[in-house]
């Protein structure tokens, strides 16, 4: 679904793939729209080069400010658009886009993060140079040592049976442990099956969620607590699960470039809530104050 939506979009794979990556980091960031990722280009900008043997690879930053309003398709025209004028510059290095911009590389977010398309085929496996010929030498890989804080690669073979493709999600250790890398997998997974398995392209990318299943299951049960709501009057509380249930998608809170669905800040709320409950001595009626600046976090407190 993903390569039957490009090819008919006039969508190359690579930018279909980048737009999903910049969609997942609004998500995970809780609306971030301004945002850059590295990626890697093979730097042959000019017809003279392709066929020279040599490391002409270069690193460009891919920045991008996103719509949450849009669909998927005019997100996707968007990205491509982007990637159409960033190549025409990938001659300029990396160093002197920095120093234009007057930021040292070590402070540049978007190097901490990076996305990749990869195309396999088995007709590169061997290659003919003059009267030399040349075979790809496997060598062992080393999985320790990430180049990024984590970047997302898809990897495509269109050799193989039924034109396979992965997606692979490579994080640092040092900041990730497994578990939070199998829920970030799991959740941009849930992210390509809304995209492309449940007919949501014409949907806003509002509307779309990260919220895994079995969260989802958590925040229901506790909006569907038997509770006598007439013989204890409604509160706030009980207004804003209401409406976190009927307009789960909708808005919510906006600040500067963040934001959380209701059903997303409802999901932070209650978490907050059993943290509390679970390991302080809390019980219904106590006061908790509330210290913190104005941010998303004072909203969820």
């Amino acid at each position: 679904s993903f390569l039957s939506y490009a090819s008919p979009h006039e969508i190359t794979p690579f930018q279909l793939g980048l737009a999903m990556f910049y969609i997942f980091m609004f998500k995970l960031t809780n609306g971030t729209t301004d945002l850059c990722t590295a990626c890697t280009s093979a730097n042959r900008y000019r017809s003279e080069l392709q066929k020279l043997v040599g490391m002409f690879v270069a690193t460009l930053p891919y920045r991008h400010e996103i719509n949450p309003y849009n669909s998927l398709k005019q997100f996707v025209e968007q990205v491509r658009e982007k990637c159409f004028s960033i190549i025409e510059h990938s001659h300029y290095p990396l160093q002197h886009i920095l120093a234009d911009s007057q930021h040292l590389q070590s402070t540049m977010n978007f190097l901490e993060n990076e996305f990749d398309f990869v195309t396999h085929s088995l007709d590169t496996n061997k290659l003919n140079l003059s009267n030399s010929k040349f075979e790809v030498n496997p060598t062992q890989r080393i999985d320790d040592v990430a180049k990024f804080d984590w970047s997302l690669t898809f990897i495509y073979s269109p050799s193989a049976v039924q034109d396979i493709m992965s997606i692979v999600l490579i994080c640092s250790q040092d900041l990730f442990n497994q578990n939070t890398i199998d829920i970030l997998g799991s959740r941009f997974l849930l992210l390509f099956q809304q995209l492309f398995e449940s007919n949501s392209l014409s949907h806003s990318l509002y509307d779309l969620s990260i919220i895994l299943p079995h969260e989802r299951i958590l925040t229901d049960q506790l909006m569907n607590k038997n509770t006598d709501s007439q013989s204890r009057g409604v509160t706030v509380g009980d207004l804003f699960q209401q409406q976190a249930e009927n307009h789960p998608q909708k808005l919510a809170v906006l600040l500067d470039e963040q934001s959380l669905t209701y059903n997303e800040l409802l999901f932070y709320v209650q978490q907050l809530a059993l943290q509390i409950i679970n390991n302080y001595d809390i019980k219904s009626g106590d006061i908790i104050c509330q210290l913190s600046e104005r941010s998303l976090s004072m909203i969820i407190g």
